[in-house]
């Protein structure tokens, strides 16, 4: 298995994550390179399988991006891991493809937190909840 990350932020926590259990790492580009060798996958992928990391998902259309880069160099990307799920389809897109999803938390849970800590208050923590329901709901 090796360790795919999204430029930028998902490099960083790819690089640490691959450095700490010993797996090779790669990196997925945003946009192809126009020298060199004009790659958008950074590292050997081909016939591997792939976790994709990145710090946040919200419709999953950034790891989506990395899932047909790593497929298109014959790579197998399995699971994606981030670090904030904003639960507004990332889920949906990444399991319909096949890939397992994790995230470490979901802005629900963020937001629930910040509330009973008292650093928000219930209008606004309402208003939060209320909008991720009502996206979630038209997926």
């Amino acid at each position: 298995m090796g360790v795919s990350g999204i430029a930028t932020s998902g490099l960083v926590l790819a690089s640490f994550i691959a450095c700490r259990l010993k797996k090779p790492l790669s990196y997925v580009r945003i946009d192809r390179k126009i020298h060199g060798t004009q790659s958008i996958v950074e590292g050997v992928v081909e016939s591997k399988n792939c976790l994709i990391v990145d710090d946040v998902a919200t419709t999953g259309g950034s790891i989506e991006h990395a899932y047909n880069a790593i497929k298109e160099v014959r790579g197998m990307p399995t699971a994606a891991l981030v670090v904030v799920d904003r639960e507004q389809g990332a889920r949906k897109k990444i399991e319909s493809l096949g890939m397992k999803f994790y995230s470490y938390i979901n802005v629900s849970n963020i937001f629930k937190y910040l509330y009973e800590k008292g650093l928000i208050d219930t209008r606004t923590y309402d208003e939060v909840i209320n909008y991720i329901k009502r996206f979630s709901q038209d997926l």
